[in-house]
Parts: C-alpha cells; structure tokens; sequence
C-alpha cells in the first residue's frame, strides 16, 4: 500500500474517532510525558476519554499526519471533544485553570466528576 492510500485509510480511521460521543478523544504515545499528564488531569476530574495510541497502532504515523494536516499541531496529545480540537497538553490544562475546560465538556453532553 502507497502512502496516499496509507493516509486516506488513516483519514477514515480518524474520522471514526473523532465521531465519539460521550468521551474527549485522546491522540496519544505511551511514552509521551505531556500525553500522561492530560490523560492524569481527566481521571482526576473524572471526564471520561478514549485515548488512541499512536506508536501502537498500525496506521499511527499515518494518523498523525492526518490530525497534522487538520491542525496544524504536528505533536501529541491531540485533544478533541465532539470533533473540535482542543489542542495539545499545554492548551487543555490552561483551559482547565481558566475555568473554560468543563463548561466546553458540559456543552458537548460529557457527563464528568
């Protein structure tokens, strides 16, 4: 398989994911710090999320391309709620202490806490 249809099959992929309802979805690396630290920060404050991880999916690289190409943001985390990108670790923390994170997850119907 070529790189393009790679990417179009991890197009797909993300597309389903960014689908979820219920969940903030989580694009992430098990070894990424700053991806621990997100994902610590919502099961402190009980948000339930799917997290993907990237470096063991088959098309993970792929996938990261394809959020590259949505974003802009080339790293991980890449945090979504409903489709709409919150952004990485440092973006969603600050939204968490400027008291704007809930009120986002409460408007997309994610029962937290």
């Amino acid at each position: 398989m070529g790189r393009s249809s790679l990417d179009g099959e991890a197009e797909k992929q993300v597309k389903s994911a960014l689908e979820e309802r219920g969940v903030v979805v989580v694009f992430s690396k098990t070894y990424c710090g700053f991806c621990a630290a997100v994902k610590r920060l919502f099961e402190r404050l009980g948000i339930p999320y799917k997290a993907l991880e990237l470096d063991l999916l088959p098309l993970g690289a792929a996938m990261q391309r394809v959020l590259a190409g949505m974003t802009g943001q080339r790293t991980v985390p890449s945090v979504w709620v409903r489709g709409q990108h919150l952004g990485g670790n440092d973006a969603v923390q600050e939204l968490y202490r400027a008291g704007r994170l809930l009120p986002i997850l409460d408007a997309a119907g994610i029962v937290h806490g």
